[in-house]
């Protein structure tokens, strides 16, 4: 919204409203209230995740930012993960061993009877 305004208008004459005086103050009681209204919410999660978390600050983000996946947890340093460990997740956990992002080991596959399925035969061991 523009004005127009006499001799304090800049060169075209024409002061626009958002560069005027406010004329309304805050109380610090209502800017208070915005403040917790914005930043509450953004507080209270992570002091609920450290709440609930059984590790220290450290191994709570870090665990939390493996939860992205193998390749994350794997730069950060918390992967393979045994169940309990910083970075553990079961839905990381392929084969249900307990290890989340275990390396996978060598084997050889073969083809089973029907398309598409496969058997695994373990690598033999030398003796």
């Amino acid at each position: 919204m523009q004005k127009k305004i006499g001799s304090d208008a800049g060169p075209t004459g024409i002061r626009r409203e958002w560069d005027m005086p406010s004329d309304h103050v805050m109380p610090l009681g209502e800017w208070i209230l915005w403040r917790i209204a914005i930043f509450g919410p953004v507080l209270a999660v992570p002091a609920y995740l450290m709440a609930t978390s059984p590790f220290g600050l450290v191994d709570t983000v870090r665990h939390y930012a493996s939860a992205a996946g193998c390749s994350v947890g794997g730069l950060i340093g918390t992967m393979p993960a045994k169940k309990g460990e910083p970075g553990y997740f079961r839905r990381l956990d392929r084969n249900r061993t307990g290890i989340a992002c275990e390396p996978e080991r060598e084997a050889r596959t073969l083809r089973g009877g029907n398309a598409g399925t496969f058997m695994r035969v373990e690598p033999e061991t030398a003796q």
